[in-house]
């Protein structure tokens, strides 16, 4: 097993750009059959659109990888509510740059919402939050992570979701959730098969 660490200029280049860079990583795991993703925040929206990618090219073309599982740690799978204010923010766009713009629900992102796969293979979600129907913002309805709802985290298809709570920078950081992750890499869920909570 090799763990290989994906890092990108997240606030420099869009989206597009991350996936594309991906891309060049994973044509060059030689001897490489098997991969699992592990994404935090918007990096499992580069994966999304990697998969988009990759679905549209011919068979022959496509990497010759089997994708396993993935972990998705606090996902804006339905864009980030708090990008739309943010965008129209001088310091937003200085410190967030085009990729908060792609997010932002009123912007770029039913563009690029078009353009994401969703795994077509085991994929489960981490959330964190307060756990109650207030959050940390009064700005976002419901529970949110400090940045996200717990709703926009939601994708269909996955087959366990589980909320530790925590606040969203500091997700990848916890150690309940590195265990959880581990747990789900291993046997598919993040508790038992039993405990697994699937989103329709």
């Amino acid at each position: 097993l090799a763990t290989v660490n994906f890092g990108y200029p997240s606030t420099k280049r869009k989206v597009e750009k991350h996936a594309e860079s991906l891309a060049s990583v994973v044509r060059n795991l030689d001897g490489v059959e098997t991969i699992d993703f592990v994404a935090h925040s918007m990096g499992n929206i580069v994966v999304r659109k990697y998969l988009y990618d990759i679905s549209q090219l011919d068979p022959a073309e496509r990497p010759p990888v089997k994708f396993r599982r993935m972990v998705m740690i606090s996902p804006p799978n339905h864009g980030a509510r708090a990008a739309d204010n943010w965008s129209d923010s001088r310091l937003g766009k200085m410190l967030a740059g085009k990729p908060m713009e792609q997010l932002a629900p009123n912007r770029g992102w039913p563009e690029l919402e078009e353009k994401l796969a969703t795994p077509d293979f085991e994929f489960g979600i981490i959330a964190g939050g307060k756990g109650n129907d207030d959050g940390y913002l009064p700005t976002i309805p419901g529970d949110d992570d400090f940045l996200l709802s717990i709703d926009t985290m939601r994708l269909s298809g996955a087959n366990d979701f589980i909320q530790t709570g925590g606040i969203h920078q500091l997700m990848a950081k916890y150690q309940q959730v590195r265990e959880y992750t581990l747990a789900y890499l291993q046997n598919g869920f993040f508790v038992s098969a039993e405990a697994r909570q699937p989103i329709e």
